[in-house]
């Protein structure tokens, strides 16, 4: 097990996790850019699972060349996926 030190507090690492996802959807609005952290793009992803059933909405990120291919490419109603 590992150990980590925050503020002088020793803590136990028990587990570590990666999940992967691939999500297919349509953007709810046109992505939009963040700027405060570097070249970064925000978009939200709506999953819709078949007939009277509400979308899931999974909020995305993406960065570098990717997020200027998505703010060129990508806008409101687009099939993506993630």
């Amino acid at each position: 097990m590992d150990k980590v030190t925050v503020n002088d507090q020793d803590f136990t690492i028990f587990a570590r996790l990666m999940i992967h996802i691939t999500l297919e959807g349509r953007l709810g609005a046109d992505p939009t850019p963040n700027e405060d952290y570097g070249n970064v793009t925000n978009f939200n992803v709506a999953n819709h699972m078949g007939k009277n059933k509400e979308a899931d909405w999974y909020k995305c990120s993406a960065w570098n060349e990717l997020a200027d291919n998505i703010r060129k490419w990508f806008r409101t109603g687009s099939v993506i996926i993630v």
